[in-house]
């Protein structure tokens, strides 16, 4: 990964629904920022659509899905990314057990939110040392 880029892996189980979606909606809010962001799944599919429900809810977002296709998390390396994230402890276990995630940096999507959500010690400066040093204060 680029240093001079925040990275993000969101990890599910087939990466046709919540990792696809959650790609696009961070894309989509990150616009214009150092940010790189990508999605990934625990199991082997081949390049897969994700299903009509699901290109349908993210169209109801605003979000488009038609040209994604799932990928495995064997494609990427887990250990490359400033921040990983899953949907189940499953996704994170995998992450990290099978495919050297650091650990320190990944997390259930909703424990972040918590994490996060805490009162933080004000950053300031550039954006991406900013993100590191909130994912590191989260772990």
């Amino acid at each position: 990964m680029d240093d001079a880029r925040f990275s993000i892996l969101f990890v599910c189980t087939g990466n046709q629904c919540r990792s696809a979606l959650a790609a696009v909606a961070a894309r989509s809010m990150t616009a214009g920022l150092p940010v790189e962001v990508s999605s990934a799944g625990t199991m082997a599919l081949p390049p897969t659509p994700s299903p009509s429900a699901t290109l349908q809810a993210a169209s109801s977002l605003g979000y488009e899905l038609g040209d994604h296709r799932s990928s495995p998390i064997t494609e990427v390396d887990p250990a490359s990314f400033d921040l990983v994230i899953g949907f189940e402890l499953q996704h994170i276990a995998t992450a990290v057990i099978d495919h050297e995630a650091d650990r320190t940096k990944t997390f259930l999507l909703r424990q972040l939110v918590n994490l996060l959500e805490q009162p933080s010690a004000g950053h300031r400066g550039d954006w991406v040392a900013v993100a590191r040093a909130l994912v590191s204060e989260a772990s």
